[in-house]
């Protein structure tokens, strides 16, 4: 076969693939319309998490292979809505052929940040799913400031392994490392005249064992201090009745007495504070957490006065 005749074959065969790609899209999309779609992955996320209401807006296939959901909506029972803004989905194809058995990848963006990683079912019994997380605006999620009276600042990041069962849409497991930097706390009751609990970085371990959320290797760097914890939350529904548990010590700066440098009673936790740390404890539930603190050895010179204030302490 000579040179020329050689290149209109090949050239007779990409223009058949091309073509018979074109009319397997085209079949595609009049197979599977837009609206329908849509629908898919909305019952299913209805079905999966049914303690949340989900919504899709516009959904569409982007080759190769992966479907790009836009204008996610999930309004929770128990009060609060989640917005994510885009999900790209890429199924793993041969994994549907092995019976009721799926896995697939999945990128979203949201609270400008992003969440990526990749989910797996085993018929209708448990959703396996492991992410990344990646700066997530805290201030971007009103269903969060909603739960909690109060609006956190700052950004998220970490990596999260999950387990969720199918028909009651609970969680089942959970492990993963989280930090959070650059943000702020508000403060429901003023604690030693602060309002805000700045930090530059939290961070922490946590697991799931039961109905506990237990957290561990937390550290806390901020302008007020240095300090590190660990701790179990009781997970309840709605969410802000989940109850706190959480030991830690604190490296006070200066900083942290500012503004109570005038009353006679913070002078002895004040200078304790200089040469020893803090042991902190947070009980209460998420909405109303509540804060103790005292020297981590007894201080001798304490004032009762000191010791009754301080226990009833509410951030």
């Amino acid at each position: 076969m000579s040179g020329a005749a050689f290149l209109r074959t090949l050239g007779r065969v990409l223009a058949g693939s091309l073509l018979l790609l074109a009319l397997a899209a085209l079949f595609a999309w009049w197979l599977f319309p837009e609206d329908f779609v849509r629908q898919l992955p909305e019952r299913a996320l209805n079905r999966a998490l049914p303690r949340w209401q989900w919504q899709v807006g516009a959904a569409r296939w982007r080759w190769p292979g992966w479907l790009e959901l836009r204008q996610i909506r999930a309004q929770g029972h128990g009060g609060g809505d989640l917005s994510v803004e885009r999900l790209s989905l890429q199924p793993e194809w041969s994994s549907f052929l092995r019976g009721r058995q799926w896995r697939l990848a999945f990128a979203a963006e949201l609270a400008g940040g992003t969440v990526t990683g990749r989910a797996s079912a085993h018929g209708d019994s448990a959703l396996s799913c492991s992410a990344e997380v990646q700066s997530l605006d805290l201030a971007g999620q009103p269903w969060l400031g909603r739960m909690l009276g109060r609006e956190l600042k700052g950004r998220l990041s970490g990596t999260l392994a999950a387990q969720f069962e199918m028909r009651s849409g609970l969680l089942s497991a959970l492990e993963g490392r989280l930090s959070a930097q650059d943000g702020a706390i508000p403060l429901r009751h003023p604690v030693l005249g602060h309002e805000v609990l700045p930090y530059a970085r939290i961070s922490t371990r946590l697991r799931q064992d039961g109905r506990q959320l237990v957290l561990t290797s937390g550290t806390l760097e901020s302008p007020l201090g240095q300090g590190s914890f660990a701790g179990a939350v009781t997970l309840a529904w709605p969410a802000a009745a989940s109850r706190i548990s959480m030991q830690g010590q604190l490296k006070a700066r200066p900083e942290l007495f500012a503004r109570v440098r005038e009353q006679p009673e913070w002078q002895v936790m004040r200078l304790e504070a200089g040469s020893r740390p803090l042991a902190v404890m947070l009980s209460g539930t998420l909405a109303d957490p509540a804060l103790a603190f005292s020297p981590l050895e007894p201080a001798p010179a304490a004032p009762a006065s000191l010791q009754s204030e301080a226990q009833g302490t509410k951030p």
